[in-house]
């Protein structure tokens, strides 16, 4: 008798590497329509250092977001 694997099953290694090989898929997309954002602005501030200094408050509030998590929904302990 031989054992054959049963490849439709959805393990959390077979997760991880779903999910590990959407990013670049993802990133070969956005690059060329963010590198156009990045490039078309002419102002006196330069081509990048306004769209630098308008994502620094994002990136700070989703930074601060990883700290400070809402408290759990139910009473009980892990």
């Amino acid at each position: 008798m031989v054992a054959i694997p049963d490849y439709r099953k959805v393990t959390r290694a077979s997760a991880l590497v779903r999910r590990s090989s959407d990013a670049p898929i993802v990133d070969v997309i956005s690059d060329p329509g963010n590198g156009q954002i990045s490039d078309d602005p002419r102002t006196r501030f330069g081509r990048r250092h306004p769209l630098i200094c308008f994502s620094a408050l994002p990136a700070a509030a989703s930074f601060l977001s990883l700290w400070y998590s809402p408290p759990p929904i139910n009473r009980r302990p892990f």
